[in-house]
């Protein structure tokens, strides 16, 4: 992705992260928050591009810019969805705040510039046996 056309095309995305253990972590301003073992899903957007996004939350870097950053240092990111051309990270958020496959994680996580309860989601019928990690 990063040498194809998706790399400078804005879009909406949702990053899989497996946490083995129940860390708990700093998350900026939201303070230290408890989270448990399994799969996490944060959903986001990128308006300067997709691939350039994507790349900046594997980096392996002690500079934190958005909150799942902090979450990816303990965690294993485990895949990426991207949608090409649509911004609509906040619908989205709504929507899935909504089913019962996934439950809201940490109020506010990604979600501090609108008016979402949060931009993190728990998957807890997940196994907790570590998956396959992004390749």
């Amino acid at each position: 992705m990063l040498k194809s056309g998706l790399f400078r095309q804005p879009g909406t995305y949702l990053f899989w992260i497996f946490l083995a253990s129940a860390p708990k972590i700093r998350v900026g301003a939201l303070g230290f928050q408890n989270f448990e073992p399994g799969l996490y899903v944060y959903l986001g957007s990128a308006r300067g591009g997709l691939g350039k996004r994507l790349a900046c939350h594997l980096k392996d870097t002690p500079r934190c810019h958005w909150h799942v950053d902090r979450l990816r240092r303990v965690g294993k990111p485990v895949s990426f969805w991207v949608f090409p051309g649509v911004l609509g990270e906040c619908l989205w958020a709504r929507q899935l705040c909504q089913l019962e496959v996934l439950l809201p994680s940490i109020p506010r996580f990604g979600a501090t510039g609108c008016r979402c309860p949060t931009h993190l989601f728990f998957w807890p019928s997940q196994p907790v046996d570590e998956p396959s990690p992004l390749r």
